[in-house]
């Protein structure tokens, strides 16, 4: 009887003790290799995404909007702002507030209506300074797309768009350098901004939910 008290009592947890040791450790040292992997993970993934939106996307988008806008204020362009696809896109609860609010500002652009572009168009406005204005943007986005397009890795429908864009321009640049640049930029505008607001989207998710929860 003393004998399996002694056993039970001390000499089973002294060879136990040391097992359930090892087998904390063990589980302690997996738990921290996977950790480290998502945190290794997330940290690419945040940093791939910041890049193509700072150095990407955000400074291409906002100069297409300013060649938008100058288009729709020279008489001659303005018909090129009739189709910028992404105003189509149906408005439900999947939406995120900053496209919602993208689209509503371009369908009030779009609508050719009393919105605040419109109080422009019958002022007194130099259109030749708005044509080199909107030839400097087209050059400064066609040099954008060509030092950074390996950063955004476009599908081929906005790789088609990229491209033809560059070309377009450089075309255009050699035939008159100071002259306006006549581009229907829609398409492109469209997949910019959808591209811009998923990764946008992508990113501030994984700011919010941080390394082990995102990935």
């Amino acid at each position: 009887m003393e004998t399996e008290i002694i056993w039970i009592n001390i000499i089973l947890p002294i060879l136990i003790g040391p097992f359930f040791v090892f087998i904390k450790m063990t589980y302690d040292q997996h738990i921290m290799k996977i950790n480290d992997m998502k945190l290794k993970k997330y940290n690419e993934l945040k940093t791939s995404i910041k890049q193509k939106l700072d150095i990407f996307y955000w400074p291409i988008y906002l100069k297409l909007l300013c060649i938008y806008q100058l288009n729709y204020l020279i008489p001659e362009l303005k018909d090129l702002c009739g189709n910028y696809s992404a105003t189509s896109l149906n408005i439900d609860d999947n939406i995120s507030d900053d496209m919602y609010v993208s689209m509503m500002y371009f369908n009030d652009i779009q609508s050719c209506g009393n919105n605040y572009l419109d109080k422009y168009t019958n002022s007194k406005i130099d259109s030749e300074i708005l044509k080199i204005k909107q030839n400097q943007y087209c050059v400064e986005c066609k040099n954008i797309i060509e030092k950074y397009i390996y950063i955004c890795c476009p599908n081929n429908k906005l790789g088609v768009e990229l491209i033809n864009f560059v070309n377009h321009i450089n075309i255009s640049v050699i035939v008159n350098e100071k002259g306006v640049i006549y581009h229907n930029m829609n398409n492109l505008l469209s997949l910019i901004e959808r591209d811009l607001y998923n990764n946008q989207e992508i990113y501030n998710n994984l700011i919010n939910n941080g390394p082990y929860k995102s990935t």
